[in-house]
């Protein structure tokens, strides 16, 4: 078939450089390789970092616990501390969130 694009050294370095910093871009990882010598379109560069498992993710936004909405959680949580197990068996838990607060 036809040969690679890049070479494997150019490969290589192309990994350990998105690797290195994830928040670099396609088109600044494209400058790189012309400047070790080789030139590769964006789609052919994105092409070798998914086949090493490396991919342009963005995590998703959620938006920090503000303090009345803190008070109110405790609030709840402290009007049924002196309830029984019993109780809770009851309740129907249609709902389950993970929470993080950050700061």
């Amino acid at each position: 078939g036809r040969p690679p694009k890049l070479t494997g050294r150019a490969r290589g370095a192309l990994i350990r450089e998105a690797a290195k910093s994830p928040l670099v871009t396609l088109e600044e990882l494209q400058r790189s390789t012309v400047q070790v010598g080789e030139s590769g379109h964006r789609t052919t560069i994105s092409r070798v970092l998914h086949k090493s498992g490396l991919y342009g993710r963005v995590a998703r936004r959620k938006p920090l616990l503000k303090q009345s909405l803190k008070k109110s959680h405790l609030w709840f949580a402290t009007s049924y501390v002196g309830d029984t197990a019993n109780m809770w068996r009851k309740v129907l838990w249609s709902d389950e969130t993970k929470m993080e607060v950050f700061g």
